[in-house]
């Protein structure tokens, strides 16, 4: 009798997003590294019909589940839990048995981007990101903060904004032309 494929479960908020398009690539490469050929990758947006999600990956004979873009909901550590799988969680904090957690150091990488952009010689920084107050958006703010305060640049709340809450790419685009909008001798 053959062995049933084993499935590698990938929940993301947003497909489309670079950065999970990315751990999407890189998880199917991984997965294809092992040349196991009963192994797959099945990858489900997120929602807030968790129930729904759980019961597609109860029908599934999963290997592991890695989740990206979202916090582990209820349902999905209970999930986890009952079936003693694998939980890989990317940029959330989360301890656990069978839990593996992923972060990425936004405070350095915002630091790094601003001060890259200082060592070009701009002193008009702007700063974009999400209308809510994370731990990762705060890590953000705090290594733009950090970048501009070693080079001696004032802070200028007028340069940040934020994207509105589940607008993504339209969202994007119109927090930069918030930035855009600014006098010639005040904007990024």
């Amino acid at each position: 009798k053959a062995a049933a494929e084993k499935i590698v479960l990938l929940f993301t908020s947003d497909i489309v997003n670079p950065f999970f398009a990315e751990v999407i690539r890189g998880t199917q490469e991984e997965i294809e590294l092992q040349d196991h050929p009963k192994h797959a990758l099945s990858t489900m947006q997120l929602s807030n019909n968790f129930e729904k999600l759980i019961q597609a990956a109860r029908q599934m004979s999963a290997l592991g589940i890695i989740l990206t873009g979202g916090y582990p909901f209820p349902e999905l550590l209970t999930f986890q839990e009952e079936n003693k799988i694998p939980l890989v969680v990317i940029n959330y904090r989360i301890t656990g048995p069978r839990i593996s957690c992923i972060i990425v150091d936004f405070k350095d990488a915002y630091f790094r981007a601003t001060r890259h952009l200082i060592d070009l010689g701009h002193r008009r920084i702007g700063f974009v990101d999400d209308a809510g107050h994370s731990e990762i958006g705060v890590a953000r703010l705090d290594g733009y903060k950090n970048a501009l305060a070693e080079a001696g640049i004032p802070y200028r709340e007028a340069l940040c904004t934020s994207i509105p809450a589940d607008t993504r790419i339209n969202g994007g685009f119109q927090a930069t032309s918030n930035l855009l909008a600014l006098p010639s001798n005040e904007r990024p």
